[in-house]
């Protein structure tokens, strides 16, 4: 039997995560069973709320749009625009930096006499 278990570690530790790996339909006397080499936990396979969206911040770079925010360095954001607050355009995915900052550039901002920008987590 193969066994591998996560546990948190607290003083008092309590199992998060059980897997045990064996084949009890086999009934051959020469059955060994499974192997376990070693495993890694993967640090994002369990799912987690979305941090909020921070720091958001908007300037004008030129004819662009320039906006800046920090978020959940492990999701994908979209920026939508809207001229109106009730119909929303997808414009684009924002470029992910070191540490959860995104940046975004909406080239055709000067085009529009006024625009609302919202960002949505994938």
């Amino acid at each position: 039997m193969a066994r591998i278990q996560e546990v948190t570690h607290e003083q008092n530790p309590q199992v998060v995560f059980d897997l045990s790996i064996f084949d009890y339909d086999n009934l051959d006397p020469e059955y060994l069973g499974y192997w376990v080499y070693r495993s890694h936990r993967v640090p994002d396979l369990y799912a987690h709320p979305a941090m909020p969206v921070a720091d958001l911040t908007m300037q004008y770079d030129g004819e662009a749009a320039h906006l800046e925010f920090s978020a959940d360095p492990v999701r994908t954001y979209v920026v939508e625009a809207s001229t109106g607050l009730v119909q929303w355009t997808q414009l684009g995915t924002a470029t992910p930096g070191q540490g959860g900052n995104y940046d975004f550039y909406d080239m055709d901002a000067g085009n529009a006499t006024g625009r609302f920008y919202r960002v949505r987590t994938q």
